[in-house]
């Protein structure tokens, strides 16, 4: 896979064997935003809650995997979402979510922000 640059928003998603480089983007916020009919922070919120179904983590992870330039539909993430497990999408989308609330790289920040939507 190709270095991962955080002052562009992109993240390494692992699904199962393969890594994928992704990109967290306003143009994939908004698809996640409008396709949950809700905003980050109540995402956020329910991420912090647990409550994220399996479809809702293959929403979110799909358009940041292809703001990476991987050419992969919503029925191939959600495979790989339930192949992979739920435990391991939670921290995938908690990624996501932490580099949209906080998209300076702070690891520690992101976090915060999470807890602080929560």
């Amino acid at each position: 896979m190709t270095d991962i640059n955080p002052k562009r928003g992109e993240i390494s998603i692992k699904l199962g064997e393969k890594e994928y480089k992704g990109r967290v983007t306003l143009d994939a916020m908004m698809k996640i935003e409008t396709s949950m009919n809700m905003g980050l922070l109540q995402i956020a919120q329910r991420l912090s809650d647990g409550a994220l179904t399996l479809n809702e983590m293959g929403t979110i992870i799909t358009p940041v995997i292809r703001g990476g330039g991987n050419d992969l539909s919503q029925n191939d993430v959600l495979k790989m979402v339930w192949d992979n497990g739920a435990m391991n999408c939670f921290k995938i989308v908690s990624d996501i979510i932490g580099n949209a609330l906080n998209p300076d790289g702070d690891e520690a920040k992101k976090k915060e922000a999470i807890a602080e939507a929560s």
